[in-house]
């Protein structure tokens, strides 16, 4: 399995995580650490993580010299991630924000609907707070699941999509940083080339692409 690399330099490299691989495990083949280091021919770890199921950019450290300030960055929010969601439904336009505890810990994702289909919505997800499951969980706490989530979506065979195996309709599209040694800012976007035959095919995604500032599919 080939890894997109979306940005890299002699300390830090930026990949597009498929849906199917677990994000860090040295030993694991399963594991984007794994393949992502076969692929460059040295080690590599990951400074965030993303579900199995969950597709999209992910940070990795292919040296130590900044692993300090990107962990001081994440803490402190300066490093900002935005993902794209297929979700059951219409979701409200109204409903922006949603703030709940998920065990024990206080929960906060903002919201931006992008577009309404036949039976579907397409939106925008930046969470304020890192919980596990937190998108996924508010989504479904909303009454609007996310396509393909088999632990709080539907439980229909059908709501998967047989072109993704292993995949949910949640995609992590931008990761936003101040790079830690020049201080440039570094924004990076991706969307999963088959996302349009697939989890886009409902809405008209040439006019999302002119009225929001999405990316543009591989």
């Amino acid at each position: 399995m080939g890894i997109s690399i979306l940005f890299e330099d002699n300390d830090l490299i930026v990949v597009s995580k498929p849906a199917g691989l677990i994000v860090g495990d040295p030993e694991r083949e399963d594991s984007l650490e794994f393949v992502t280091a076969r692929q460059i021919g040295r080690k590599v770890f990951p400074f965030h993580r993303l579900d199995r199921a969950t597709s999209g950019v992910v940070l990795l450290g292919k040296t130590r010299v900044h692993a300090a300030a990107i962990t001081q960055a994440f803490e402190k929010k300066r490093i900002r991630k935005a993902y794209l969601a297929v979700v059951n439904g219409e979701w409200p336009s109204q409903l922006g924000r949603i703030d709940t505890m998920i065990e024990g810990r206080e929960a906060v994702t903002t919201f931006r609907r992008i577009a309404v289909g036949s039976s579907e919505s397409l939106i925008e997800a930046l969470p304020k707070t890192g919980r596990t499951h937190q998108i996924r969980i508010h989504c479904a706490s909303a009454g609007h699941p996310i396509k393909g989530d088999t632990i709080y979506g539907l439980s229909n065979e059908l709501d998967q999509k047989p072109a993704a195996p292993r995949e949910q309709a949640l995609h992590a599209y931008r990761l936003t940083f101040n790079h830690p040694g020049s201080g440039e800012a570094v924004s990076i976007m991706d969307l999963p080339h088959h996302w349009r035959e697939t989890y886009l095919a409902d809405f008209d995604w040439d006019a999302i692409q002119k009225k929001f500032n999405t990316p543009k599919s591989e």
